[in-house]
């Protein structure tokens, strides 16, 4: 595209018809959509909802989402999908100049007299936001996401021929062990209803693992998070849910995100019941199946690493936070408000189990 008549505007009612049909379309082309329109719709209610847009000779070419929130005495833009986002920045047109437009809307940003900072809590170092003076000096490592390149592999059997001998006998005994319980089925499930009866499955046996393990688990025991995911099962797209049965069995569900060429593994959990057998390698090695298959180059375990995450993955990306202040007092509690989640949660780590329903109260209404 050319660099001419590039025009920038924020727009607060941003679900009208016009526009929403546009995003769609820009959707469409991008190579990386960190917050989607269902998404959107799902997680912010429109009011704290604020939209900066980019057009190029009369084309969408730009869009950024922020939710604008008040976190004691600071006006905060932050992430509008909540927890369900897993990376921060715009949505671009694969045509457009990146840093460009990228620069052109955080001008906008930058004229918001009524925000104190921004806050950016997860971002890869190739992200269009790098390009922001401002953002750069302000990103910090947060941790890191363990990826496996999917481009070099044919099959997800070649992913289990990387691992090492033990580990390939083990995989390929407890997937016979698997199949001798029953029929194993594979499927991404369509059906809204049926969508979200699965969703439920998984936070539930996610919080009764989290209750096993006496682990905080904040996000996943929120019940804003259960009701975002509810909502966005209901949806038609977006949110992907995958299954393993054995027999007429549940075995084990991964809920996902595909952004572009990447799938974004968000959640997983299996049966208790099925852990002798592998339930969850079995559905992880599907899912890759899956992935493979549709064409995407990248499946993203997403942080923070664990010894599961490691064993697949061929390479690491350092995932970074910013948090930016766009005046004094932003400047002041940058710090503050950045730290802020991770000591809480370190903290409530460390509590007693009876202790710590007023930590999940006051998390749950920072978001998760």
């Amino acid at each position: 595209m050319t660099a001419s008549r590039l025009s920038t505007r924020t727009i607060h009612a941003p679900f009208d018809a016009p526009l929403l049909a546009a995003w769609r379309a820009l959707e469409a082309t991008a190579a990386c959509v960190p917050a989607a329109v269902e998404l959107l719709t799902a997680a912010t209610p429109a009011a704290s909802l604020r939209v900066v847009v980019a057009e190029q000779d009369g084309v969408l070419v730009g869009i950024w989402a922020f939710r604008i929130a008040s976190v004691g005495p600071l006006r905060v833009a932050t992430r509008p999908g909540g927890p369900a986002q897993v990376y921060d920045g715009p949505t671009l047109h694969t045509s457009a100049h990146a840093p460009r437009v990228v620069n052109a809307l955080w001008r906008v940003v930058s004229s918001w007299d009524d925000v104190d900072l921004v806050h950016l809590p997860a971002f890869l170092p190739d992200a269009p936001v790098r390009s922001l003076a401002a953002v750069d000096a302000a990103a910090l490592p947060r941790e890191r996401t363990c990826r496996v390149a999917l481009s070099d592999l044919s099959s997800a059997d070649d992913l289990v021929a990387r691992q090492r001998k033990h580990r390939r006998k083990t995989i390929r005994r407890r997937a016979k062990a698997l199949a001798k319980r029953g029929t194993v089925t594979f499927h991404t499930a369509t059906e809204p209803e049926h969508r979200r009866s699965l969703v439920r499955w998984a936070l539930a046996t996610k919080v009764d693992w989290l209750d096993d393990q006496d682990a905080l688990g904040a996000t996943v025991r929120s019940a804003a998070f259960h009701a975002l995911l509810d909502a966005l099962a209901g949806a038609p797209t977006g949110l992907m849910v995958h299954a393993l049965s054995v027999g007429q069995t549940t075995a084990a569900v991964e809920l996902g995100f595909v952004d572009g060429d990447t799938y974004h593994s968000f959640l997983g959990t299996f049966d208790a019941d099925f852990a002798k057998e592998g339930a969850g390698v079995a559905l992880t090695l599907k899912v890759m199946q899956w992935c493979i298959e549709q064409g995407l180059s990248t499946y993203d375990l997403l942080a923070p690493v664990t010894d599961f995450k490691r064993a697949w993955s061929d390479h690491q990306r350092v995932v970074y936070a910013a948090a930016v202040p766009m005046n004094l007092r932003g400047q002041l509690a940058a710090p503050l408000f950045r730290d802020a989640r991770s000591r809480l949660k370190q903290l409530g780590e460390r509590l007693p189990s009876t202790w710590r329903a007023p930590l999940l109260q006051l998390m749950d209404r920072k978001g998760g």
